[in-house]
């Protein structure tokens, strides 16, 4: 008995009580803004209306994520340069083609190239507010990018797993002539939210469970050091 409360406790992340709340508000918050804009998208130019979504996508995750880790002057400044650099990038990717060349839609490589640089750019941040100054140390740069690696894959399962039950219940509730929550889960205006605000409560459960966290990193580590001998030989095999 005594074993499993210190192992439950250690696991346990000490986080404030409002925490959960408020990531959960601002997921719902993020949903219903990326309804809106798409549901009227055509009262925007593809420029604007591309630098929105990309912002409302990537920005409001690193709010999620940064609340509790950070000073909030630092949180708040960090925050206004990944907008820009959300915003900016997206608006000149498709304002630069201008004319008929310009995007309609579909997959850009600023979808690629702006989460990685908010991803990279929010570690080196966090880090560097932990330590009080410029350069932290390296080890606090692995553990935080592993970490909040692990966290993002585990909070995306956690999301396709919550909408595989609604739609294994609205399946047999159509089974039963009963075609009300089939009907509900293909509106944007519950999608969108839904989605959103599981994914932010799945940060906040994956925070007060970092023990859980670590382990998966550690078995993602541990997996991918037995696949680097192959890599390294075939990479030998191709340069010879």
């Amino acid at each position: 008995m005594t074993t499993t409360t210190t192992t439950t406790t250690t696991d346990q992340e000490a986080l404030p009580a409002w925490l959960g709340w408020v990531r959960l508000a601002i997921g719902l918050a993020q949903g219903l803004a990326f309804y809106l804009i798409t549901d009227h998208q055509d009262a925007f130019s593809d420029d604007v209306r591309t630098a929105l979504l990309t912002t409302i996508v990537f920005v409001p995750v690193l709010v999620v994520g940064g609340l509790g880790a950070f000073r909030l002057t630092t949180l708040g400044a960090w925050i206004a340069v990944a907008t820009l650099i959300a915003a900016g990038l997206s608006w000149y990717e498709v304002s630069r083609l201008g004319g008929e060349n310009r995007y309609s839609g579909g997959p850009q490589a600023v979808y690629f190239v702006v989460p990685v640089l908010l991803f990279v750019g929010h570690h080196l941040v966090q880090a560097a507010d932990e330590a009080r100054r410029w350069f932290a140390p390296y080890e606090r740069y692995f553990d935080l990018g592993w970490r909040h690696g692990a966290q993002l894959l585990l909070a995306i399962l956690f999301t396709g797993a919550f909408w595989a039950v609604l739609g294994l219940g609205a399946s047999l509730f159509n089974l039963i002539g009963i075609t009300f929550l089939m009907e509900l889960i293909q509106k944007g205006w519950f999608a969108m939210p839904a989605t959103c605000g599981v994914f932010a409560a799945a940060i906040h459960l994956t925070d007060l469970r970092s023990g859980l966290v670590r382990g998966a990193r550690a078995l993602g580590l541990v997996l991918l050091s037995w696949l680097l001998p192959a890599l390294a030989g075939l990479g030998a095999a191709f340069f010879v």
